[in-house]
């Protein structure tokens, strides 16, 4: 049996599991997954049109994840050089790029320390970890696991992963099928028990090439996936609940 093939039934086997409500592991990219990672693009977008720089907000950005970010992760370039190179390409003049570089860096780090999780993740997370799923971060993101776990622990959410990776660690920006299947076998999961719940069409498509069933939250249109999560709380409905903690009761 080719590889194509067994990662291919490995993967019908996983939906099975979301539909049979015996998943074991759950791994979640970060940005519009957990929260809104949108907030500072749009802020971004909002300041270019004051200054006369009108955007259309998808194609964009398109060449900031594809090329820009790529670059960061590659060691090719800081994110304060890509953020510079990506104005100057997109047409803004030096003394434009100068001022929204300042205003765009500040405004980044500034929204970074004041993220807050979607509506129902926080109470669906510590469900899961109490029903004994494996939960795991693997995240598209110019930024090492450490820097992630570091905003996630403002959030209270670090507790409940057993695992944060980064495609920064991988020296890609886009995430690859090998990180998923080194992350199954961190946590020790059978890929046709575990999901990915994403928001990009292309990590979801790794994701179930790994094996995994693939799962699409917050997601546009035309964004593949086996499950596609009107609600974050969905998920509990999908996971193996036998291997469930007893809840420690007050005496």
């Amino acid at each position: 049996m080719s590889t194509e093939t067994h990662d291919r039934a490995t993967q019908e086997r996983s939906q099975a599991s979301a539909r049979q409500g015996s998943l074991r592991a759950l791994l979640f990219d970060l940005d519009d997954v957990l929260f809104d990672g949108t907030i500072w693009r749009r802020w971004l977008v909002q300041l270019l049109g004051k200054i006369g720089h009108q955007v259309n907000y998808q194609t964009f950005f398109q060449p900031w994840d594809q090329v820009h970010l790529e670059a960061v992760c590659r060691r090719a370039s800081t994110f304060d050089q890509a953020f510079r190179s990506f104005l100057s390409d997109a047409g803004l003049t030096s003394a434009q790029v100068d001022e929204v570089a300042a205003a765009g860096l500040s405004q980044c780090r500034h929204l970074q320390a004041s993220l807050r999780p979607f509506p129902g993740v926080r109470g669906t997370l510590a469900r899961l970890k109490q029903s004994g799923c494996r939960l795991a971060v693997v995240a598209t993101s110019p930024y090492t696991a450490n820097d992630l776990c570091a905003r996630l622990r403002p959030l209270g959410l670090d507790r409940h992963f057993d695992l944060v990776a980064s495609s920064f660690d991988r020296q890609r920006y886009l995430l690859d099928t090998d990180i998923f299947r080194d992350a199954l076998h961190t946590l020790q999961v059978a890929p046709e028990t575990a999901a990915f719940v994403g928001h990009d069409s292309e990590a979801i498509r790794n994701a179930r090439g790994a094996g995994l069933c693939g799962m699409a939250f917050n997601f546009d249109r035309d964004v593949e996936a086996d499950v596609h999560l009107r609600r974050f709380d969905d998920l509990y409905e999908m996971v193996d609940h036998s291997a469930a903690r007893p809840i420690k009761r007050a005496a």
